[in-house]
């Protein structure tokens, strides 16, 4: 389980302590991570504490880059925007009707 996010010292934390105690995998992606820091090295603590529980730590710079998409230029490739859609050519478009007396809202009387 990859984990990221705000509020390192509470929610992070939190989520990664109780990935740990389900037998979760967890690593810590210290890129995508914030603290609050209400107490002077909170954030510090709270990575120490989700290191010892054997969370693993990650940065972005530990994956490898990521391999280029092929590009849709193909011969064989179909194109969306060539290829009209039928629903959308034989759909009629809705026509506004009046409302009669009969569609009128009933209104209580007091």
């Amino acid at each position: 389980m990859f984990v990221g996010g705000l509020a390192t010292d509470y929610c992070v934390k939190n989520t990664v302590l109780d990935a740990r105690e389900l037998d979760f995998k967890a690593v810590l992606l210290l890129d995508a991570i914030r603290g609050i820091n209400t107490e002077p090295d909170d954030v510090a603590r709270a990575i120490a504490k989700m290191a010892n529980r054997g969370a693993e730590q990650a940065t972005l710079t530990d994956f490898p880059d990521p391999r280029e998409v092929p590009s849709a230029d193909g011969p064989d490739d179909e194109r969306l925007d060539e290829k009209p859609l039928s629903k959308v050519e034989t759909k009629k478009k809705a026509r506004m009707r009046p409302r009669g007396p009969y569609k009128r809202i009933r209104t209580e009387r007091g």
